[in-house]
């Protein structure tokens, strides 16, 4: 009686041990397959932020800049490696305002609700003046 419940006991045992490892490996797999699908998507969005004729620029919630596309790089005159990490605090506009003043429409965006459009006058490196057009919107960071 005892060798008979010892070797129930142990089936029983063998079976939830079996189980386990099979979803172990099931829940490897399908972690392999999602970081294989996030880096895919993450080469697509990068070829495509590359390879857009449209200036595409990141800020982050302190108003420094995150990402700065080589179209940005051709419209400004600035190459990436020059603005990241800089505050949008002039360098792009002629205008005296600080992105961080109260009351400038990039502030709106924080609270991530909707966003704003504007058209203003910006500087190339070169100092020549460029009008351009953003439309803006707030990104979960």
């Amino acid at each position: 009686m005892v060798i008979l419940a010892g070797l129930i006991f142990f089936a029983v045992l063998a079976a939830f041990a079996w189980a386990v490892a099979v979803a172990k490996s099931r829940a490897l797999r399908l972690a392999n397959e999602m970081a294989q699908s996030l880096r895919e998507t993450h080469r697509r969005y990068l070829s495509h932020l590359d390879s857009t004729p449209m200036g595409m620029i990141e800020w982050d919630q302190e108003c420094r800049l995150r990402a700065w596309n080589p179209a940005a790089e051709r419209i400004f005159g600035y190459p990436a490696t020059e603005v990241l990490g800089r505050q949008g605090d002039g360098f792009l506009s002629p205008d005296v305002t600080r992105l961080v003043d109260p009351g400038h429409p990039f502030l709106a965006l924080l609270p991530g609700d909707g966003g704003t459009r504007l058209t203003r006058e910006n500087l190339r490196k070169d100092g020549t003046p460029i009008w351009a057009f953003s439309d803006s919107r707030a990104v979960n960071p």
